[in-house]
């Protein structure tokens, strides 16, 4: 008797439910019918939330926002804006890679190179004017040199090697400098290379057309590369007549180094 009672309660509970989801079936279906909305999933262009039609007002509304959609938006239209892709960094094209210069050049915008305050005065490009210091005595021999280790400036350097004599050196006649009117310009600027383990120095000679005359005496220079600088405000108090270079003169005391000696010279220049 008890189980069948049990049966019958649970039968009745089914039909119950069944009638349950029947009633709500029909309702959402007769919504539908009626037209009173429809739904349509991740729509809004704001929020991504499904979105309700109401045909009383002809209007998309978004239940998240609380807001209706503008008049005449249609979700079915809408293109989903995409992310734009992520940049891609392209190599720089052959002609954009940076070389290094060619041997014995200077980088550009180096201390070498010439600049709107730098002028170039001799760039030992061509010795063939030059003239030792010591004639009488042939004790220098000048010899172009083009050994990136010397080089400074284009691609050839000055090698002045000394067998002996008083004061072997070399002498730039004004007729071979590019520019000789030193006027306005502060610094005269030499590198010079010194091969040995020693310092040693140089003297400087400087004579314009009237043949007046200046000598800086005992210029160091230290193993490896120097740039000398020579002051030409000093030197233009005693060419008082003009900077018109007409000679200059680079020499070194035979009494005071030890022979065979070599010394390498470039890039003559002037800085305002």
């Amino acid at each position: 008797m008890f189980f069948r009672k049990f049966k019958l309660l649970v039968s009745g509970s089914m039909v119950l439910s069944f009638l349950t989801a029947v009633s709500l079936c029909f309702i959402q279906v007769s919504l539908l019918s009626t037209g009173a909305y429809a739904q349509v999933k991740d729509a809004c262009p704001s929020c991504g939330k499904s979105l309700s039609y109401i045909k009383e007002y002809s209007r998309w509304y978004c239940e998240s926002e609380g807001k209706y959609m503008d008049e005449g938006y249609d979700p079915a239209k809408v293109v989903k804006k995409l992310p734009p892709p992520p940049a891609k960094k392209l190599p720089p094209p052959p002609g954009a890679k940076k070389l290094p210069p060619p041997p014995g050049m200077p980088a550009k915008g180096s201390s070498s190179a010439a600049s709107g305050d730098e002028a170039l005065v001799f760039s030992f490009e061509d010795i063939s004017q030059l003239i030792p210091n010591d004639p009488e005595e042939n004790q220098s021999t000048l010899i172009p040199e083009s050994d990136s280790e010397y080089v400074t400036q284009g691609s050839v350097a000055l090698k002045v090697s000394h067998e002996g004599g008083n004061y072997p050196g070399m002498e730039i006649p004004g007729s071979v400098l590019e520019l000789k009117d030193w006027s306005g310009y502060k610094t005269m600027l030499i590198d010079v290379y010194n091969p040995g383990d020693k310092t040693t120095t140089i003297d400087i000679f400087l004579a314009n057309a009237s043949g007046q005359n200046s000598t800086e005496c005992d210029i160091s220079v230290k193993p490896g590369k120097n740039t000398i600088k020579l002051n030409l405000q000093r030197v233009s108090s005693r060419l008082r007549d003009g900077m018109d270079i007409a000679r200059l003169r680079i020499w070194q005391l035979g009494e005071a180094i030890t022979v065979p000696s070599v010394i390498y010279y470039d890039n003559l220049r002037l800085v305002k």
